[in-house]
């Protein structure tokens, strides 16, 4: 059977239909790693780059794990009120969201570079 892949999620992934606990970890350890970073390496006229190499389309139609570790964290509590994140964002809106907000704030400019080789999931990213 040359060339047959095998794949743990079947023939079709529904993987970007519900997000997983191992993606919403992720994505909790994302925020962290990118305010640290913006925090300690930016300033208003430093340029830093986020590379998402498998991008997806950006968004789940389920989702679990932001809202509540935002809620939770003493650094997002200022952003509460703000109603950024959401359980359904995937790394490409996590991370715009957050170039947003360090743009805002004149902390960094963060530029996001996304990747995706599934073409219809691209599309729609």
């Amino acid at each position: 059977m040359l060339g047959t892949q095998l794949s743990m999620f079947g023939e079709e992934p529904e993987y970007f239909n519900r997000k997983r606990t191992w993606t919403a970890t992720k994505h909790r350890i994302m925020l962290r790693y990118i305010q640290s970073f913006c925090y300690k390496l930016g300033g208003s006229n430093t340029y830093l780059n986020y590379v998402d190499g498998f991008a997806g389309k950006g968004k789940y139609d389920e989702g679990i794990g932001i809202e509540n570790f935002v809620g939770e964290s003493k650094f997002w509590l200022k952003y509460k009120d703000k109603n950024i994140f959401s359980d359904t964002d995937g790394s490409p809106l996590i991370s715009l969201k957050l170039a947003k907000i360090f743009l805002d704030e004149q902390r960094a400019n963060l530029r996001c570079f996304f990747a995706e080789k599934d073409k219809k999931r691209n599309q729609e990213l």
